[in-house]
C-alpha cells in the first residue's frame, strides 16, 4: 500500500511541479509567476517527500544501477551539472533593491 501511495503522490506532485514550473519559465511575465507560485510551493514538499520515499523503496535497484558504468557516469555528470548550475547562479550579482521590491510585491499578493 505504501508503494502505491508513494507512486501516485510522486506522479501527481511531479505533474503539479512540472506544469507550474514550465508555465512560470515559459509564461514570460512576473504576474503569471506570482499566480503560479502557490501551486509550485504546495506541491514541492509533496514531491520531495514522495521522491525520498521512492528512493528508499527502490534503493536496491538504484545501488545495482550505480554499480554499472553507464549508471555511475550518468549520476556523476548530472551531479556536476547540478553543482555547476548552483555555483553559476549563486555567483551572480543581484540588485538587492530590485529583490526587495519583488519581495514586497510578493507580500502584497499573498498577504504575508
Amino acid at each position: 500500500m505504501f508503494r502505491k501511495i508513494t507512486a501516485v503522490s510522486l506522479a501527481v506532485s511531479f505533474a503539479g511541479m512540472a506544469s507550474s514550473g514550465a508555465l512560470m519559465v515559459l509564461g514570460g511575465s512576473f504576474a503569471l509567476q506570482f499566480r503560479l507560485l502557490p501551486v509550485h510551493k504546495l506541491f514541492a514538499p509533496v514531491f520531495i517527500t514522495a521522491g525520498l520515499c521512492h528512493l528508499f523503496l527502490n534503493r536496491g535497484a538504484l545501488a545495482v544501477y550505480l554499480k554499472e558504468r553507464a549508471g555511475l557516469v550518468t549520476a556523476a555528470v548530472l551531479a556536476i551539472v547540478l553543482a555547476a548550475a548552483y555555483a553559476a547562479n549563486f555567483d551572480k550579482n543581484v540588485d538587492e533593491e530590485a529583490g526587495q521590491v519583488m519581495d514586497q510585491i510578493g507580500q502584497q499578493v499573498y498577504g504575508e
